[in-house]
């Protein structure tokens, strides 16, 4: 739940200090109280504005404090809505692009001491997946946003580059296997981007005749 902070001060004048939030996200509101009179002020400042506060004090005030509470509720409301909002926007900012993941991926795989052939296979299909985001201006898309239409397109675009279904398979496995990951950590809950390519090319059975060894039948010749 977010905190409400209201203070009220009388120097250099009478205004209303309204503060909600916290840290980056804190944002403040002041007004000015000029023509409150002293009765409602002191009323005010005496019961202060906590949520626990008895009803029969708050039934007791005089008419112009209820109006100065209505007042001070609305700016919370306003406060809050808007610190919502900027919270939202910068938990997007602060998350995370699918390629900048997978950067990491390959460092990772690197300093973990996989094999320089491991390493390269990753490097390869995240360098093809780039040319795709590139081309279709798509290369800032965040973790979470991945789905199947952009994986769908990438299968499509490697198709007119004129790559076969087993390399088309691999460099989808590569990404499969690297957005799975970051599924596991975290990055983002999982859209099953991949649910509609291959990841795993399987070679047609070859239509061979089956050499099945045949015993001739020897015809035993009668005895006389």
């Amino acid at each position: 739940m977010m905190t409400a902070e209201i203070l009220l001060t009388d120097s250099p004048r009478r205004q209303a200090r309204i503060a909600v939030g916290s840290g980056d996200n804190k944002l403040t509101w002041t007004f000015d109280a000029p023509g409150i009179s002293d009765v409602v002020w002191q009323e005010l400042t005496c019961h202060g504005f906590s949520k626990e506060m008895d009803p029969a004090i708050l039934k007791g005030e005089t008419r112009e404090a209820r109006d100065f509470r209505d007042r001070v509720s609305t700016v919370i409301a306003t406060l809050t809505g808007a610190v919502m909002s900027l919270e939202r926007d910068r938990m997007v900012e602060g998350e995370r692009r699918f390629l900048d993941y997978a950067e990491k991926i390959i460092r990772q795989e690197k300093e973990s001491g996989q094999s320089p052939s491991r390493v390269d296979k990753y490097k390869v299909a995240v360098s093809r997946f780039r040319q795709y985001l590139q081309a279709t201006n798509r290369d800032d898309i965040l973790f979470r946003n991945l789905n199947t239409e952009v994986i769908e397109g990438f299968d499509k675009y490697l198709s007119k580059e004129g790559l076969q279904d087993s390399t088309r398979a691999f460099y989808n496995r590569i990404l499969a296997a690297i957005y799975n990951r970051g599924v596991k950590q975290g990055e983002s809950a999982d859209n099953s981007p991949f649910a509609n390519v291959s990841t795993q090319h399987r070679q047609a059975a070859a239509n061979l005749r089956p050499h099945i060894k045949t015993r001739r039948n020897r015809r035993s010749t009668p005895r006389v």
